[in-house]
């Protein structure tokens, strides 16, 4: 004799609410026995085997109205909505991995932003993390897209000499229609590095602080490049960069 198990029995052993069963019930996704002496509900091993497969299909966020279909489909056509599923769900993973990417590049700039904090003015031979940066243009919708779910690419640069101050993108793929603010060479000069900060509503910076405290230790300086780190509220409200700047012996 097949064995049968009553509602608290299941809702327990599958973690369902009795509720939730019996709406399934109602709604004819589960076919029950009731029992001849007190028309309470049975479950057969077959019950479980649809809960089962109700579960599965909830888990792929097929409505109810479809689930109600899939008891009358061929195998071809459940194959088809596995198969249908099964590349949303590849989809949804790489999208989730660029996510994953994006907060470990955040966290990064996180880290940096505490290391030039506790260590200003670190003396580097190159700029490993900055290529080529080419101007930014509001109109330039194409480079926003690019560009606007990663900020850490975002760069602010001076050139003092020639009275340029501009924001720009680093990028590896210029196009002729690119103005190139910078472009990294790499040996040819050496850069303190340190903790650039601008005011985040009249966007002036205290790079002349900087300039002045490198002149201190007897160094003059060039061209400025800083890679956009965070923004962060310090008796108001500030944008911090990773900055970059041209150093030589007095």
């Amino acid at each position: 004799m097949e064995d049968k198990f009553n509602i608290g029995t299941i809702s327990k052993t599958l973690g369902i609410p009795k509720s939730t069963i019996r709406y399934w019930e109602s709604e004819g996704l589960i076919s029950l026995d009731r029992n001849y002496n007190n028309e309470y509900r049975e479950f057969s091993v077959s019950s479980i085997f649809e809960i089962l497969d109700i579960l599965f299909y909830r888990k792929l966020n097929i409505p109810i109205k479809e689930l109600k279909e899939i008891n009358f489909k061929s195998t071809e056509d459940i194959e088809q909505i596995l198969i249908n599923n099964k590349k949303i769900i590849n989809e949804q993973i790489k999208n989730l991995k660029k996510t994953r990417n994006l907060i470990d590049e955040r966290l990064e700039q996180t880290k940096t932003f505490y290391y030039l904090k506790e260590n200003p003015y670190e003396i580097v031979n190159e700029i490993n993390n900055i290529g080529t940066v080419i101007e930014f243009e509001m109109s330039n919708r194409e480079i926003l897209n690019k560009y606007s779910s990663a900020p850490g690419h975002f760069v602010y640069f001076i050139d003092r000499e020639k009275n340029i101050y501009k924001y720009g993108f680093i990028t590896d793929n210029v196009t002729e229609k690119d103005n190139v603010l910078w472009k990294n060479e790499k040996g040819k000069y050496k850069y303190a590095r340190f903790i650039l900060k601008q005011d985040y509503y009249s966007l002036n910076t205290d790079v002349f602080k900087h300039v002045k405290e490198l002149s201190k230790r007897g160094y003059q300086v060039g061209k400025l490049i800083a890679r956009y780190l965070l923004t962060d509220y310090d008796n108001g409200k500030y944008d911090y960069y990773e900055a970059f700047i041209e150093i030589w012996d007095i």
